[in-house]
């Protein structure tokens, strides 16, 4: 038979539209959610953090230019350095910002615009810091200077008024070569002339620009008219030291770092270093006013996508209204349709299945052929089920007894008089009898829990006012246990036997509107055994802690103490009973009451406390003087921090000798420190002994051109004399004035040859002495500039019985640090004159150069003296070393030959000595120096 529309698909299409308009309904809100969300995550995701970065450069960059003048207005290298390094770390700052602030712009331009602006900014600190450092420098040594001027300006003076005085007392004389003016008037001009210089040097700290070069010409005008006035007088024996001083003054207004030099140099940075403040100043305001117009380009973004996100949240919500209403409707005619043709007809078959629950069998109506009507069937077949089933539980019942019989807990039944109702068989055999239990009372099984072994009643038994266990078998004692749901000890009254220790367990249940007690015993003389067990595993455990030689104190989370040994309260002070028993923060107060700082004490126990999982290890010190090592680490049950583990050791000796091991090292950095700077000092010496041996030689080489020069000079004026008399007397013949050329020609080549040759020995001496005392790095010619301090030597070797011989290849252009070549060539024939030869025996040096391949030059310095063995050979470039300790040698010079070679010219140096043959040093180093070595001394030794 065909069936009508079934209640499955009317249900289904009336359940189904409703769905309809739910899902519509939930999608569009949902959808408007979403883009809620997403609106949201926009604004606050990526708008709102870009804005707030954007104003936070802006921010920091203010910060930065701010901070730009204090580098300005620094006035020592201290204060220079100090707003450099907070300029610094707020450029790291800034750059901060900006790499938090690069993944958030998609425009690549305007991030390499705020990167370019950053490094205009960073470039501009850079150059303004270098100028500051110049002007500080420069000022510092225009400072020195000028007072230097000043003190000998003062000096002059002192000196010219003292002349001044003393040719006031002196009788004055008409001589006839006396040129016009007196001497009182010559040095009065001359005190004017210093006076003007005087006035030049206090104009000039203020001077600049033109303003400066006309003070210049003022002073070097004053000075030159002081010196001329003082040399036109006669007598100038007692005008020496005037003369000295003003030749002084002349010669440093000359020099490339004079008064006027520094002044123009510190102007010069001084005005750089403004206009670098204005340029970084400019580029941090565009940098600001980039990040500021990022900032309201996001916000004006911000602003247009929550009007788009308004509008589209109101177009949603009237869909959503439309769709509520339609919802409302359909619900009502669903209603109206479910309680037509299904809910009356469920009323009536659930009526139905009622009386067939109460036990009336009630007919069971047929209905038309659907679901309904299926269920009516159902029910039927259900009804005739039930009869089957009950058999079915009835087995059921007699299988669950048979499980209850096997679990190894006796159960029992109570009534609330504790009257047995039941007992499964698992409690015969627990109390041992064969008899049933039912209708037995309770007290006759179980009794009071046996005395504990400390003398105390047993955990959870009570007492009886007279002293005697209550019985817990009584109705109030079941009541209280079922409502308690705590197990409680007792004993089982065996049948057989001794009476044993169990725990029973009560719950009340109610059948058939009857309370009862179900009661289950639990034999626990076994777990009483493994307390025992456990109690002995403590003891010996306590007995551990007592031996050891730390204090060791187990706590728990809350602070109490759980165990601890004597040596743990005796480490920290305490000498009679340990306050285990207090209070937690009473303990921790008298504790830290016998450090030297109990709040720091306290503090740190608290903080310990507080992280779990903290393991802590300190030093305290004790108010009697004694250092304690304190560590505490949390111990674990079952997975879990239950507590904390402390223990204290006394290090005090461990910590005293460490303190003296650590003072010992000081100490020794110390000396170390020390004798570096005393090797330092003995190196500039040695320098400078060179510098002077070289001005000793010069002056030595340039005495014989000048005394030829004087000679040759003094003889033209005698000359002329004579001539210029038997021109005036009319007694000139033509021999006599040709003898008299003829003379002056040849006194006159005599004259300028051995000029030029003394020029060209000053000249020599001049480049060597100044190579010598800088690091100025230059080119010049190998065998040129090695001639030149081979003459300086000159006097030295002539003053030996040796022989001398040279050989450098020409036009060997070197791009090297002339000033420490001539050191390495002086310091190894030195050194060979020193110690190369007995004091009878003569010799000969040798001094060579040659080119090698890859761009080297090879120097050779060899001697055919005494040698030396191979401990001395392996000890010659350390420093303090020498053979000649007490005559005159500092054990520096081969020392100083090995720190030019390998730091300043990047080079090395070798030596082969054989005894009673001779010694040969060979450097080899690139004909162009490394751009710029390191001077710091060094041993052969060290890596």
């Amino acid at each position: 038979m065909t069936r009508r529309f079934s209640v499955r698909v009317r249900l289904l299409l009336g359940f189904g539209c409703a769905a309809l308009f739910a899902v519509g309904a939930s999608a569009m809100g949902l959808g408007a959610f979403s883009t809620v969300e997403r609106a949201q995550g926009i604004l606050l995701g990526e708008y709102l953090p870009t804005v707030e970065m954007a104003q936070a450069l802006a921010h920091q960059t203010q910060a930065v230019a701010a901070a730009a003048p204090q580098l300005l207005v620094a006035e020592s290298s201290a204060e220079r350095q100090s707003a450099a390094e907070r300029l610094a770390s707020q450029l790291t700052a800034l750059d901060s910002h900006l790499a938090n602030l690069r993944p958030r712009l998609a425009d690549p331009a305007f991030l390499d615009t705020l990167e370019g602006q950053r490094l205009d900014m960073a470039d501009a600190l850079t150059a303004l810091d270098h100028w500051v450092e110049t002007r500080i420098v420069s000022g510092q040594a225009f400072a020195a200077r000028t007072a230097r001027t000043r003190d000998a300006l003062h000096d002059l003076r002192t000196h010219l008024d003292a002349a001044h005085a003393r040719e006031h007392m002196t009788p004055k004389s008409e001589p006839a070569d006396e040129p016009s003016g007196s001497a009182d008037e010559t040095i009065t001009f001359t005190l004017l002339a210093t006076a003007t210089a005087h006035v030049a040097l206090a104009e000039l700290s203020s001077a600049q620009g033109m303003r400066l070069r006309k003070v210049e010409g003022t002073y070097r005008s004053a000075l030159t008219s002081a010196e001329r006035l003082l040399r036109t007088l006669s007598r100038t024996e007692d005008l020496t030291e005037p003369l000295a001083i003003l030749e002084t003054l002349e010669r440093e207004s000359t020099q490339a770092d004079n008064l006027f030099a520094l002044r123009a140099e510190e102007a010069e940075a001084n005005r750089r270093a403004k206009a670098l403040l204005v340029a970084y100043t400019q580029y941090a305001n565009r940098l600001v006013y980039s990040a500021n117009a990022l900032a309201t380009t996001i916000t004006e973004q911000m602003h247009v996508a929550s009007q788009e996100l308004d509008q589209e949240l109101r177009d949603t919500g009237l869909a959503l209204m439309a769709i509520a209403a339609l919802s409302v409707l359909g619900a009502l005619f669903l209603a109206l349709f479910v309680d037509r043709t299904i809910s009356g007809r469920l009323t009536v078959l659930r009526k139905t299945m009622a009386s067939h629950a109460s036990g009336v069998h009630s007919p069971i109506p047929d209905f038309v052929d659907d679901e309904i009507g299926d269920m009516a069937e159902a029910l039927k077949v259900f009804v005739a089920k039930i009869t089957s089933r009950e058999k079915a539980l009835q087995a059921s019942e007699d299988h669950l007894r048979a499980v209850i019989d096997a679990v190894p807990e006796g159960i029992l039944t109570v009534d609330p008089e504790g009257i047995v109702q039941s007992a499964s068989r698992s409690t015969d055999r627990l109390l041992g009898s064969d008899r049933s239990l039912a209708g037995l009372p309770l007290a006759r099984v179980i009794g009071s829990p046996l005395p504990s072994t400390t003398g105390t009643p047993a955990d959870g038994a009570q007492q009886a006012p007279n002293g005697t266990d209550l019985s817990p078998a009584t109705p109030a004692q079941l009541s209280n246990a079922a409502r308690s749901k705590r197990p409680l000890p007792v004993t089982i009254k065996k049948a057989n036997g001794p009476a044993i220790q169990a725990e029973m367990t009560v719950d009340g249940i109610i059948r058939d509107d009857r309370r009862l007690y179900v009661v289950t015993l639990r034999d626990t003389s076994e777990r009483e055994r493994t307390e025992a067990e456990r109690e002995r595993f403590l003891a010996l455990l306590g007995a551990a802690q007592e031996a050891t030689a730390d204090g060791l104190m187990v706590s728990d989370l809350a602070g109490g103490v759980i165990s601890a040994n004597k040596k743990y309260f005796q480490i920290l002070g305490f000498s009679g009973a340990p306050p285990t028993a207090l209070p937690r923060h009473e303990r921790l107060h008298q504790v830290s009451a016998k450090t030297t700082d109990p709040a720091a004490f306290e503090k740190r126990v608290l903080q310990v406390e507080a992280d779990r999982d903290l393991v802590a290890f300190d030093l305290v010190s004790m108010a009697d003087g004694r250092q304690l090592e304190r560590y505490c680490a949390p111990f674990r049950v079952a997975g879990e921090i239950a507590g904390r583990v402390w223990s204290v050791r006394d290090v005090t000796e461990r910590e005293r000798s460490r303190a003296e091991l650590t003072r010992a090292k000081d100490a020794a950095e110390q000396a170390l420190q020390d004798l570096r700077d005393a090797q330092r000092n003995l190196v500039e010496a040695e320098k400078m002994a060179a510098l002077g041996q070289l001005v000793a030689g010069v002056a030595h080489e340039i005495n014989t051109p000048v005394g030829i020069t004087v000679t040759a000079a003094s003889h033209i004026a005698d000359e002329s004399k004579a001539i210029r008399a038997l021109f005036e007397k009319g007694e000139m013949r033509k021999s006599r004035f040709l003898d008299y050329l003829n003379a002056m020609g040849e006194a006159g080549d005599l004259l300028l040859s051995n000029a030029n040759r003394a020029a060209e020995l000053i000249q020599g001496f001049k480049q060597v002495a100044v190579d010598q005392t800088s690091d100025e790095r230059r080119r010049y010619d190998l065998a040129q500039y090695a001639h030149e301090v081979l003459v300086s030597l000159g006097p030295r070797l002539r003053k030996s019985p040796h022989s001398l011989t040279s050989d450098f290849p020409p036009d060997t252009i070197m791009d090297s640090y002339p000033g420490a070549l001539s050191q390495i060539l002086t310091n190894l024939l030195l050194n060979a004159l020193t110690h190369a030869f007995l004091p009878d025996q003569a010799g000969t040096l040798r001094v060579a150069a040659r080119c090698l391949p890859g761009d080297q030059v090879e120097l050779i310095v060899a001697d055919t003296g005494r040698g030396m063995t191979p401990e001395i050979r392996e000890q010659v470039f350390e420093p303090f070393f020498t053979t000649r300790r007490g005559q005159g040698g500092s054990g520096l010079g081969l020392h100083i030959v090995y720190n030019l070679v390998t730091r300043t010219l990047g080079g090395r140096v070798t030596v082969d000595s054989t005894p009673e043959v001779g010694t040969t040093f060979t450097v080899t180093i690139p004909r162009i120096a490394p751009m710029r070595a390191s001077t710091a001394l060094a041993s052969p030794s060290q890596p």
